[in-house]
């Protein structure tokens, strides 16, 4: 079986923090735990997949055009068929971020599919390998304001040829998770994958909740990325102010989440960019806020990372001036774990021209 994940997102919520969390078997596991076993029925028995044999497919499943992209992936774990047999399956994670419904969405599924087989069939060394191709099972995740409302198989796309000519036609489909149309109550719960739905449906009431759960199915040093991923995405969402929440509320909120786990001095952090944020606000004209965001991201980067990198971050920012790579930067003292990465990759930021 092969697994296909495509995640649509709004351009309000910075599409790396869905990458950040489909990057980790964690999230990966709970998405087959959860809803694929719920949306299929009980004829799809997660008990067939190990879960602790996910792994990164070997390079020769990756073709350019999943290199090319920074968010997609592809997984492979162990699957015991109906009769007994075991073999791999392999999953692929799509990362699709655009502002509308993709009307050829099933297409694209249908062409992914059949480049994975063709690579399949090519085997190591470009020998043949035989034996059955893995069954496919492509997972389209969508977080828009607008309902979905394209094909969901190739099928439905294709004019009636009659019944002589419909078993030549392709039938590739997908499953859709239309996450702003799922109810709350309805999400699995210890679930991973259902915090960032949470999340994404922007009740500001449910974050103490969602951060709770967080902390206690996060627990210990093997997830420290991922809680760095839901860190950043808390960030992203409390900066733009996602929860429409007012600004005595918005303060309450990022003191909530200050105690996540490997994310040192977050509630402080969030503080000082929502008091940067309103300052820029007040301030009259724009260089006047981008002197405060500069001064803030130096004053975060002496936080985590100390006054060293601090220092070479207020010289290789000096001056900048396109909010944007300012974001990055900002987006990079999250991400980063140690200071080296933090400066060569915030620094590569400021020397784009």
């Amino acid at each position: 079986m092969t697994l296909g994940i495509t995640v649509t997102s709004m351009p309000q919520i910075h599409d790396t923090t869905f990458k950040l969390l489909f990057e980790h078997v964690r999230a990966i596991a709970d998405l087959l735990r959860g809803f694929v076993r719920r949306s299929l029925g009980e004829a799809f028995d997660p008990a067939r997949l190990d879960l602790d044999s996910l792994e990164p497919a070997p390079a020769e499943y990756v073709d350019e055009t999943l290199r090319q992209s920074r968010g997609d992936r592809l997984w492979r774990l162990r699957y015991r068929a109906a009769d007994g047999a075991h073999s791999w399956v392999y999953l692929l994670v799509m990362l699709e971020f655009q502002s509308e419904v993709d009307p050829d969405m099933a297409l694209r599924v249908l062409a992914y599919t059949g480049q994975l087989y063709l690579r399949h069939r090519r085997g190591e060394n470009g020998r043949r390998r035989g034996g059955p191709l893995p069954p496919v099972l492509p997972i389209v995740i969508y977080n828009g304001r607008a309902r979905w409302s394209a094909a969901q198989s190739v099928e439905d796309e294709i004019a009636p040829a009659g019944a002589a000519l419909a078993r030549f036609q392709p039938r590739q489909g997908y499953l859709l998770l239309d996450v702003l149309r799922m109810r709350p109550a309805d999400l699995p719960g210890d679930n991973v994958v259902s915090a960032r739905f949470m999340l994404e449906h922007g009740d500001p009431e449910a974050v103490p909740a969602v951060v709770a759960g967080l902390r206690r199915l996060l627990v210990g040093p093997e997830h420290a990325k991922l809680r760095r991923a839901f860190g950043a995405t808390l960030r992203y969402m409390l900066m733009t102010n996602r929860f429409g929440a007012s600004g005595e509320a918005l303060q309450a909120r990022l003191r909530q989440v200050d105690d996540l786990e490997d994310l040192a001095a977050m509630g402080t952090m969030f503080e000082e960019r929502l008091n940067g944020l309103l300052a820029k606000r007040e301030a009259r004209g724009f260089e006047r806020g981008l002197e405060l965001e500069r001064a803030l991201l130096v004053r975060l980067a002496g936080r985590k990372f100390g006054p060293d990198a601090a220092s070479r971050l207020a010289a290789a920012i000096a001056g900048m001036n396109d909010s944007d790579r300012l974001e990055e930067v900002g987006d990079a003292v999250i991400a980063c774990a140690g200071g080296a990465e933090f400066l060569d990759r915030a620094e590569e930021i400021a020397g784009r021209r």
